[in-house]
């Protein structure tokens, strides 16, 4: 089983290693550079979950479109 991009998203926010965080904006840039459109809702109900909303709120600024 292969966890999806906002899966791996979340848990490597929760883990908020450096190299979980370098991960994470490549996965934003990757995503971003293909068009492809992210589970927003998602996110942001894992994030809350997990209180890990301040972290995920950069990425949102720059990534979740309007």
């Amino acid at each position: 089983m292969v966890a999806s991009c906002e899966s791996s998203i979340i848990y490597k926010l929760i883990a908020s290693r450096p190299k979980d965080l370098a991960d994470v904006e490549s996965m934003f840039e990757a995503q971003t550079a293909i068009g492809a459109r992210l589970d927003w809702e998602f996110l942001d109900r894992w994030a809350g979950e997990w209180t890990i909303d301040e972290r995920l709120a950069p990425y949102r600024a720059r990534f979740k479109p309007d």
